[in-house]
């Protein structure tokens, strides 16, 4: 009964709670779900990789070492090599669906997250499917060889 409860106190106090709904920007949508169909949109790619994906990039949208909007995230210099097809690429409903998911949500990795290659880099290394997903501080090598 004392464990009953509390738990009665917060399904009160949450569901009396209002929820604004995140304003999505359909750009975004279409650059998000585009970069995902493009990155893993094969049939056989796992709705969590996808997640995964654009988690990746919404993580560097937040991260001072990377541009701050999703636009020029996705078309950063050397970073996603699809981007060249872009114009060419319809997303599927189900990576339309995973994009608008995570940029109501946010993403579903912790923020360090931000890389993500079919090689292993940054630190806690996982791997989903063949791409792997790491934390680390992105350097930028071409900025810092201008310098010298």
């Amino acid at each position: 009964m004392k464990k009953i409860i509390p738990l009665i106190i917060s399904i009160l106090f949450f569901s009396t709670m209002k929820v604004e709904a995140k304003e999505i920007n359909e750009n975004d949508v279409d650059l998000l779900a585009k970069l995902i169909q493009a990155e893993c949109g094969a049939d056989w790619c796992s709705d969590e990789l996808q997640l995964y994906v654009g988690s990746v990039v919404l993580n560097r949208v937040r991260s001072a070492d990377f541009p701050d909007d999703i636009e020029s995230v996705i078309y950063q210099t050397g970073q996603y090599s699809t981007t060249k097809y872009m114009d060419y690429i319809t997303p599927s409903d189900r990576a339309i669906e995973n994009a608008e998911y995570l940029l109501e949500f946010g993403s579903i990795l912790e923020s360090e997250y931000v890389f993500q290659a079919n090689f292993k880099q940054g630190t806690d290394v996982f791997e989903v499917q063949g791409v792997y997903f790491g934390k680390g501080k992105w350097v930028d090598m071409a900025k810092r060889l201008r310098r010298y």
